[in-house]
């Protein structure tokens, strides 16, 4: 997309230590751009606004240089990219690239480190197969010896979960890790990352256009659209009460049960961010938008303890 836009605006939250915060919305809405923007990946092309802060451990990611932020990736923040066969290098078999992110966190974490004990081949491979018979890698020892390509979906993921997490980063950004992967074998993730997180003490930014998939690990949620965030509430509360229009009609188009029922759609698209709009973002789409909804951007505000949302019904 050409042209000067804004993939995010005003985006305002917070994740505690040990937090599991899933960020929902369609595609377009900032959910990448807003996790790429945190560990430092955006392109270059791409431009921070003035007085933006992403603070980390009390330090402001944006205000680092190259070589500072480096130092952060990993070993502070880490990240599972959505496609893991685009992610895995395909002409390393998966013994060599584990290990690497071993040798990696070993160095990171101990600089002081000889460079003999760098080179431990055998150690750090010893690790990468504890890893891989963590992530339920059935024979670990063989399963080194192969390439991302000869590895499920499922399979591959697992790996990429074992290298974000070989390096014991307090933050991990998982970005839609499940998208491509079968139902059975998307619950499998899912509950291993959950499990293997919170055995870390870790945080999680989870990112997925589905709020059932964020729903069955994270603690609280966080609904965006169009580059803003419109409510962040406890998951309970989400899919008890929830209030921003958005998030309702996000919620209605769940698969229902009983035979025969239809998948409800929310009508329309979301906006162009190229083109600037006055008011709420969702309003066109919106069945309860008033006249005042067309002038007015809400801001988002907190309703009940812990439940924020930016609409003028509330």
């Amino acid at each position: 997309m050409r042209g000067r836009f804004h993939a995010l605006n005003g985006v305002r939250l917070d994740i505690a230590e040990g937090e599991v915060l899933g960020i929902v919305g369609e595609s377009g809405c900032g959910k990448s751009s807003l996790a790429l923007a945190t560990i430092g990946l955006l392109p270059t092309s791409s431009r921070i606004i003035g007085g933006s802060e992403i603070l980390f451990n009390g330090k402001n990611l944006l205000s680092m240089n190259d070589a500072e932020m480096e130092r952060v990736r990993g070993t502070g923040i880490s990240m599972i990219f959505q496609e893991p066969l685009t992610s895995l290098n395909p002409i390393f078999t998966i013994g060599d690239q584990l290990s690497e992110a071993v040798k990696i966190a070993a160095i990171r974490r101990h600089p002081e480190l000889g460079a003999s004990r760098r080179s431990s081949k055998e150690e750090f491979k010893k690790e990468a197969v504890s890893w891989l018979r963590k992530v339920g890698f059935p024979d670990p020892e063989h399963a080194l010896e192969r390439y991302p390509h000869e590895l499920s979906g499922g399979m591959r993921q697992r790996v990429m979960i074992s290298m974000a997490l070989a390096e014991s980063p307090k933050l991990m950004l998982a970005d839609e890790p499940t998208s491509f992967l079968d139902v059975t074998t998307q619950a499998q993730i899912l509950q291993l990352t959950s499990s293997l997180v919170r055995d870390a003490g870790a945080s999680v930014m989870m990112i997925s256009h589905d709020l059932a998939v964020v729903a069955q690990i994270s603690d609280r949620v966080v609904v965006m659209y169009a580059g803003i965030v419109v409510e962040d509430a406890p998951i309970p509360e989400i899919y008890e009460k929830p209030l921003h229009p958005y998030t309702q009609a996000l919620l209605s188009c769940l698969p229902k049960e009983g035979a025969g029922r239809r998948l409800e759609m929310i009508p329309g698209a979301p906006p162009s961010l190229r083109e600037a709009t006055r008011g709420c973002p969702y309003q066109p789409r919106c069945a309860y938008a008033k006249e005042i909804c067309k002038g007015e951007t809400p801001q988002l505000k907190e309703v009940s303890p812990g439940h924020h949302v930016a609409c003028v019904l509330y």
